[in-house]
Protein backbone atom coordinates (compact mmCIF):
# COMPACT_ATOMS: atom_id res chain seq x y z
CA UNK A 1 0.00 0.00 0.00
CA UNK A 2 3.15 2.32 0.54
CA UNK A 3 3.69 2.33 -2.99
CA UNK A 4 0.07 3.26 -3.84
CA UNK A 5 0.31 7.21 -5.04
CA UNK A 6 -2.69 7.61 -7.61
CA UNK A 7 -5.72 9.53 -5.44
CA UNK A 8 -8.63 7.55 -5.38
CA UNK A 9 -10.43 4.56 -3.60
CA UNK A 10 -8.08 1.61 -3.73
CA UNK A 11 -9.61 -1.54 -2.57
CA UNK A 12 -8.58 -4.14 -0.68
CA UNK A 13 -11.55 -6.09 -0.19
CA UNK A 14 -14.34 -6.39 2.35
CA UNK A 15 -15.33 -2.94 2.00
CA UNK A 16 -11.74 -1.72 2.97
CA UNK A 17 -10.39 0.83 0.81
CA UNK A 18 -7.11 2.74 1.25
CA UNK A 19 -8.08 6.99 0.07
CA UNK A 20 -5.17 8.78 -1.35
CA UNK A 21 -5.71 11.94 -1.36
CA UNK A 22 -4.21 14.55 -4.09
CA UNK A 23 -2.02 16.08 -1.64
CA UNK A 24 -0.44 12.36 -0.84
CA UNK A 25 -2.69 11.57 2.78
CA UNK A 26 -3.61 8.33 3.24
CA UNK A 27 -6.41 6.98 5.16
CA UNK A 28 -8.20 3.51 5.79
CA UNK A 29 -12.07 3.67 5.44
CA UNK A 30 -15.04 1.39 5.01
CA UNK A 31 -18.03 0.99 3.20
CA UNK A 32 -20.73 -0.88 4.42
CA UNK A 33 -24.67 -1.43 4.28
CA UNK A 34 -25.63 -0.51 8.02
CA UNK A 35 -29.35 -0.81 9.32
CA UNK A 36 -29.97 -0.48 5.01
CA UNK A 37 -28.17 2.43 4.87
CA UNK A 38 -24.47 2.51 2.98
CA UNK A 39 -22.08 4.62 5.35
CA UNK A 40 -18.57 5.59 5.03
CA UNK A 41 -16.04 4.31 8.49
CA UNK A 42 -13.23 6.00 8.95
CA UNK A 43 -10.20 3.93 10.19
CA UNK A 44 -7.61 6.15 10.92
CA UNK A 45 -4.69 7.69 9.01
CA UNK A 46 -2.60 4.78 7.00
CA UNK A 47 0.84 6.06 8.82
CA UNK A 48 -0.51 5.33 12.05
CA UNK A 49 -2.95 2.57 11.21
CA UNK A 50 -1.28 -0.90 9.53
CA UNK A 51 -2.97 -2.83 6.81
CA UNK A 52 -3.54 -5.78 9.27
CA UNK A 53 -5.29 -3.58 11.98
CA UNK A 54 -6.92 -2.06 9.57
CA UNK A 55 -8.46 -5.18 8.11
CA UNK A 56 -9.03 -6.69 11.33
CA UNK A 57 -10.99 -3.57 12.06
CA UNK A 58 -13.23 -3.95 9.23
CA UNK A 59 -13.62 -7.61 9.66
CA UNK A 60 -15.21 -6.70 13.28
CA UNK A 61 -17.05 -3.72 11.82
CA UNK A 62 -18.67 -6.11 8.81
CA UNK A 63 -19.51 -8.58 11.95
CA UNK A 64 -21.28 -6.21 13.78
CA UNK A 65 -23.08 -5.15 10.84
CA UNK A 66 -23.99 -8.05 9.81
CA UNK A 67 -26.06 -8.67 13.14
CA UNK A 68 -28.03 -6.14 12.56
CA UNK A 69 -25.85 -3.43 14.66
CA UNK A 70 -24.42 0.01 14.60
CA UNK A 71 -20.91 -0.56 14.34
CA UNK A 72 -20.34 3.50 14.35
CA UNK A 73 -22.68 3.60 17.57
CA UNK A 74 -20.80 0.93 18.87
CA UNK A 75 -17.76 2.85 18.53
CA UNK A 76 -19.54 6.02 19.82
CA UNK A 77 -20.16 3.74 23.06
CA UNK A 78 -16.05 2.90 23.63
CA UNK A 79 -15.30 6.57 22.93
CA UNK A 80 -17.92 7.77 25.47
CA UNK A 81 -20.00 10.01 23.46
CA UNK A 82 -23.10 8.81 24.37
CA UNK A 83 -24.25 11.72 25.76
CA UNK A 84 -28.14 12.60 25.27
CA UNK A 85 -28.86 15.69 24.03
CA UNK A 86 -30.64 16.78 27.54
CA UNK A 87 -27.44 16.32 29.02
CA UNK A 88 -25.55 18.48 26.95
CA UNK A 89 -28.03 21.32 26.66
CA UNK A 90 -27.65 21.25 30.72
CA UNK A 91 -24.04 21.33 30.48
CA UNK A 92 -23.76 24.00 27.82
CA UNK A 93 -26.41 25.50 29.98
CA UNK A 94 -24.26 25.32 33.60
CA UNK A 95 -21.21 26.77 31.33
CA UNK A 96 -23.48 29.58 29.76
CA UNK A 97 -24.67 30.98 33.07
CA UNK A 98 -21.94 33.23 33.77
CA UNK A 99 -21.97 34.84 30.64
CA UNK A 100 -25.99 35.84 30.81
CA UNK A 101 -27.03 38.98 31.34
CA UNK A 102 -29.91 38.16 33.55
CA UNK A 103 -31.38 35.07 35.24
CA UNK A 104 -34.67 35.39 33.15
CA UNK A 105 -32.85 35.01 30.13
CA UNK A 106 -31.20 31.83 31.58
CA UNK A 107 -34.59 30.24 32.86
CA UNK A 108 -36.06 31.26 29.47
CA UNK A 109 -33.34 29.52 27.71
CA UNK A 110 -33.76 26.47 29.18
CA UNK A 111 -37.45 26.08 29.88
CA UNK A 112 -37.68 26.64 25.88
CA UNK A 113 -36.00 23.45 25.83
CA UNK A 114 -37.86 21.43 28.47
CA UNK A 115 -41.40 22.50 26.63
CA UNK A 116 -40.02 21.38 23.12
CA UNK A 117 -37.30 19.87 22.88
CA UNK A 118 -36.52 17.61 25.75
CA UNK A 119 -39.71 15.52 25.30
CA UNK A 120 -39.69 15.08 21.51
CA UNK A 121 -35.08 14.23 21.12
CA UNK A 122 -34.27 14.65 25.00
CA UNK A 123 -33.16 11.33 25.31
CA UNK A 124 -31.53 10.63 22.06
CA UNK A 125 -27.16 10.44 21.40
CA UNK A 126 -26.41 13.74 20.63
CA UNK A 127 -24.30 11.68 17.33
CA UNK A 128 -27.94 10.47 16.46
CA UNK A 129 -29.79 13.40 15.52
CA UNK A 130 -30.85 14.15 12.44
CA UNK A 131 -31.70 16.84 10.33
CA UNK A 132 -35.66 15.32 10.25
CA UNK A 133 -35.59 15.43 14.10
CA UNK A 134 -35.00 18.84 13.91
CA UNK A 135 -37.94 19.04 12.05
CA UNK A 136 -39.82 17.54 14.06
CA UNK A 137 -38.76 19.59 17.40
CA UNK A 138 -39.83 22.58 14.75
CA UNK A 139 -42.61 22.24 13.12
CA UNK A 140 -45.35 21.78 16.00
CA UNK A 141 -43.92 25.82 16.91
CA UNK A 142 -43.06 26.99 13.77
CA UNK A 143 -45.94 29.32 13.02
CA UNK A 144 -47.28 29.55 16.11
CA UNK A 145 -44.39 30.78 18.06
CA UNK A 146 -42.00 31.84 15.72
CA UNK A 147 -39.39 33.98 17.79
CA UNK A 148 -39.42 30.54 20.46
CA UNK A 149 -38.35 28.23 17.14
CA UNK A 150 -36.02 30.46 16.02
CA UNK A 151 -34.02 30.15 19.05
CA UNK A 152 -34.15 26.62 19.18
CA UNK A 153 -33.24 26.00 15.96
Amino acid sequence: MKKISVAGWHADGNGLYLVVESSGAKRWMQRLVIQGRRRDIGLGSAKIVTLDDARDCAVQYRRIARAGGDPIAERRKILGSTLTFKETALKVHHLNLPTWDNEKHASQWLSSLENHVFPLIGSKAIGSITPSDIMTVLTPIWVNKTDTAKKIR
